[in-house]
C-alpha cells in the first residue's frame, strides 16, 4: 500500500489514477519495452512490460517471481502478503530456495511468444548468469543495460512521475507492483 511520504515518487492518489484494468489478451502481439530487475536469486525478481499507445499513454503488465523456499524467512507480514499474491496468481512461485536463471529464461521465451519485445532494459548486476541461461534456452531478445545511478535514473523517474501524474500509465492496480512502488524511495543526487 502506498503511503504519502515526501521521498515517494508519487502519492497514493496519483498512483491510483492508473488502477484501470489492463486486458492482457488485447496486448498479445503488440510491442512493449521491458524493465527487468534480477534482484539476485533469492529475492523478488521483476519484469515490467510497458505497451505504448497512440495517445502517449502506456498499458503495463508485470511478472514477479519469488523462490518458494525463501518464504518462511520473510517477515511475518510480508510472508502473508506473498502467500496471498501467490494464491491470487499475482506472484509466481518458483520451486526451491533460489531462482535458477534458466527458469527466468524460459519465462522470457513465453513472453517473447506472446508479445513483441522491442527492448529489455536491465541492471548489469547479476545479469551474466541470465544471459548465459538465455543462450542455453535459445531465447534471443534485444537487451540494453540501464544504469541504476543518478544520471540514468533521474530523467527516467521524472518521466515516469510526469506520466503517472497525467494519468497516462494503466497498471491495473497490480498489488505486487503497488507494493514495490510504495517501497521505492527517491534519493536526490548529493
Amino acid at each position: 500500500i502506498l503511503t504519502d511520504v515526501d521521498a515517494r515518487l508519487v502519492d497514493a492518489a496519483t498512483w491510483n489514477l492508473g488502477a484501470i484494468p489492463v486486458n492482457e489478451a488485447s496486448l498479445i502481439g503488440k510491442t512493449c519495452i521491458c524493465g527487468f530487475d534480477n534482484a539476485f536469486k533469492h529475492d523478488l525478481v521483476a519484469l515490467v512490460m510497458a505497451f505504448p499507445a497512440a495517445d502517449g499513454s502506456y498499458d503495463v503488465l508485470c511478472r514477479f517471481w519469488t523462490p518458494l523456499g525463501q518464504l518462511d524467512g520473510r517477515r511475518p507480514a510480508e510472508r502473508e502478503l506473498f502467500r496471498q499474491w501467490l494464491d491470487a496468481n499475482w506472484l509466481i512461485g518458483v520451486p526451491g530456495p533460489i531462482i535458477d536463471p534458466e527458469w527466468i529464461a524460459r519465462e522470457f521465451a513465453l513472453i517473447k511468444a506472446r508479445f513483441k519485445v522491442q527492448d529489455l532494459r536491465y541492471d548489469r548486476t547479476y545479469i551474466d548468469s541470465l544471459k548465459l541461461a538465455m543462450s542455453k534456452v535459445g531465447v534471443i531478445l534485444p537487451i540494453t543495460e540501464f544504469g541504476q545511478g543518478y544520471l540514468s535514473m533521474g530523467p527516467a523517474l521524472r518521466q515516469l512521475g510526469d506520466l503517472l501524474r497525467a494519468g497516462k500509465v494503466r497498471h491495473g492496480g497490480h498489488p505486487v507492483l503497488t507494493y514495490c512502488m510504495g517501497n521505492a524511495v527517491v534519493v536526490s543526487d548529493p
